[in-house]
C-alpha cells in the first residue's frame, strides 16, 4: 500500500519546528515527526497512521550530538554505537543499542526517535528505567525535562505534548562498582524482541545494593519490577 496523502515540512531550526508544530495543531491538524522513520514509514505505508503533516526535523544539525551530560534526539543509532563516551561512561545502554535492528536501520534511525515512539518492544525503555534518565522537551512554553518513571503514558504514547519536540536524552554515568545486564530474546538477530530485561546492581559486602529491574515487551510501557528489586 501507498501512504494516505500528508503535507510534509523539513523545519531548519528547533524553534522553526516548535512554531509549525504549534501552528497546525491551531489549524486542527493531525501532525506526526519524522525523526529517521524506521517505525514511522512503515505505519504510513499500512495505513496505520494517516497524519494530515510530517514534520522531518532531518535538516536540524543542533540535534544531533553525543556529550557527556547527553545525546541530542536526531543522533543515529550506529553514532551511538559507535561512540567511546557512550561505550566507557554507559555500557548499558550502549548495549542495549547494539541490539536495535540490524546495522543499516541503526545508520538510519535515530536515538530520539526510538523514545519518542515509544513502542513496547524497544530496547531504550527499560534502559531508561533502570538507569533514571530524563527526556528534554522544547515547546512553545519553553523548555522542561520529563524523568523516565514520567515519561512512558501507555502503548506507542508518551508525556510529549503535541506541539514538543524532544531534543535530548540524558543518561547518567553508572556508579563505581556498578554491574549492569541487558537481554533479550528475539526469533532472529536484528527483529524485534520478544521480552527483554535490563538489571543494574552494585555489590557491597556480598550485598546487593542500589538494585533497579526494568522489562519490556511484556506491558504497554517498560516496567520497574520492585518486587524484585
Amino acid at each position: 500500500m501507498k501512504p494516505a496523502p500528508f503535507d510534509y515540512y523539513a523545519p531548519d531550526t528547533i524553534e522553526e519546528a516548535v512554531g509549525l508544530l504549534a501552528k497546525l495543531e491551531n489549524e486542527d491538524l493531525d501532525a506526526k515527526i519524522l525523526a529517521g522513520g524506521q517505525s514511522l514509514m512503515p505505519m504510513l505505508s499500512l495505513r496505520v497512521a494517516r497524519p494530515d503533516a510530517l514534520v522531518d526535523l532531518r535538516k536540524i544539525s543542533a540535534l544531533d550530538y553525543i556529550r557527556e551530560e547527553g545525546i541530542g534526539a536526531m543522533t543515529s543509532k550506529s553514532s551511538a554505537e559507535d561512540s567511546d563516551v557512550i561505550r566507557t561512561r554507559q555500557p548499558l545502554f550502549h548495549q542495549a543499542t547494539r541490539l536495535v535492528g540490524h546495522r543499516q536501520i541503526r545508520n538510519r534511525s535515530t536515538v530520539g526517535g526510538s523514545f519518542a515512539h515509544a513502542e513496547p518492544t524497544a530496547e531504550y525503555g527499560a534502559a531508561a528505567m533502570v538507569l533514571g534518565m530524563e527526556m528534554k522537551v522544547v515547546g512553545p512554553d519553553g523548555e522542561r525535562t520529563i524523568p523516565a518513571k514520567d515519561f512512558y503514558v501507555t502503548f506507542l504514547t508518551t508525556a510529549i505534548d503535541t506541539t514538543e519536540i524532544l531534543t535530548e536524552v540524558r543518561v547518567p554515568a553508572l556508579k563505581a562498582g556498578t554491574g549492569w545486564s541487558f537481554q533479550e530474546m528475539a526469533r532472529r538477530e536484528g527483529d524485534h524482541a520478544v521480552a527483554g530485561a535490563a538489571v543494574t546492581l552494585r555489590l557491597d559486602g556480598g550485598v546487593c545494593k542500589d538494585v533497579s529491574i526494568a522489562v519490556f515487551g511484556v506491558n504497554a510501557n517498560p516496567t520497574r519490577l520492585a518486587d524484585a528489586e
